[in-house]
């Protein structure tokens, strides 16, 4: 059965590195989207000039009485007079000729750039509709994982349990910001201060049963770890390899894992913002020393991590090591 749960991991991992580059497409796609709206506004804002002055020519030659070039030429009075208007008349109708000839080459253009703007809409439309099917499929796959992964687990899983997570004291400032209004304009931030990167996403060892599905942050033990952004506690945990834990769910959708704590500061529901304090860091569970494990999921089910390392760097946030104190 641990052959199966592991396939099944496998498979959702892979599909959430689909899912990723589906999501890049998408965003790519949303540039070039906007690229040409802007040059469809420019083209639509030239034909209208080039309309104006098409109207300013035909009103001048109907206020002139319409006359032709042959009456135009007959009323010269003298042969001077005779060339000065030939060569007007001929310079008029090649400016009359230019201006008809850029009203059509920006219709065209205009009908071109519509055409792409219709095309690159599609895309993108194909594009969210992967990204949704991909999505289904890793959450599919995680909850089989999971269910069996449970029928496996034993009072002896983990190192460190308990029959509740264990929880501090919440403070007042806490309390008083818990649906972030009171922080609003705060950005993305590390989960911790001062620290170490102990062990990154990817990494192979016989700490775990295939790699690394996050980021290690050594610190001290009872280190603050906060939120890094706005979002709604979607879940606490206790009793499992990552013994206590905290699932947020982000407003872009993305989900942010803080386990090992070794007491939990939120509840399920509990808006928070950057930096708001989930809790105190810790060695429960599978831990050979005081660290927070973070992750940064597709969806909250363990195995849709992706590396939070360029995540955050998107948001940001660049990590900037240092001792803990």
């Amino acid at each position: 059965m641990r052959g199966t749960v592991d396939r099944l991991f496998r498979d959702a991992a892979a599909a959430t590195e689909r899912y990723e580059a589906a999501r890049r497409a998408s965003a790519a796609q949303r540039v070039k989207i906007a690229k040409l709206q802007r040059a469809v506004r420019a083209q639509h804002r030239r034909l209208v000039v080039l309309r104006g002055r098409i109207g300013q020519l035909a009103a001048h030659h109907y206020r002139s009485g319409g006359l032709g070039p042959t009456a135009a030429l007959m009323s010269a009075r003298t042969p001077e007079d005779l060339l000065d208007r030939v060569f007007l008349l001929d310079k008029g109708e090649q400016a009359a000729a230019g201006l008809y000839h850029r009203a059509e080459q920006a219709e065209r253009r205009l009908a071109d750039e519509r055409e792409r703007q219709a095309v690159a809409l599609a895309d993108l439309r194909a594009e969210l509709h992967t990204q949704a099917r991909v999505k289904r499929f890793i959450e599919r796959k995680l909850e089989r994982a999971q269910g069996r992964l449970d029928g496996l687990q034993t009072a002896q899983a983990a190192r460190s349990r308990s029959s509740a997570c264990p929880r501090g004291e919440r403070s007042r400032a806490v309390t008083l910001s818990a649906d972030g209004k009171a922080l609003a304009g705060r950005k993305w931030t590390a989960p911790v201060g001062r620290y170490t990167l102990s062990s990154r996403f990817g990494q192979a060892g016989g700490m775990w049963s295939s790699r690394h599905t996050g980021l290690d942050f050594a610190v001290k033990e009872g280190k603050p770890v906060g939120s890094v952004g706005y979002g709604v506690v979607y879940e606490i945990g206790c009793d499992d390899a990552f013994g206590n834990s905290v699932t947020v769910r982000h407003d872009d959708g993305y989900y942010t894992f803080y386990a090992h704590l070794s007491e939990v500061r939120a509840k399920p529901g509990e808006r928070v913002f950057p930096g708001q304090p989930l809790g105190r860091a810790g060695t429960t569970g599978n831990s050979t020393g005081p660290h927070l494990h973070f992750e940064a999921r597709v969806t909250p089910q363990f195995g849709s991590g992706i590396d939070p390392e360029p995540w955050l760097r998107g948001k940001g946030v660049r990590l900037r090591e240092a001792p803990a104190e």
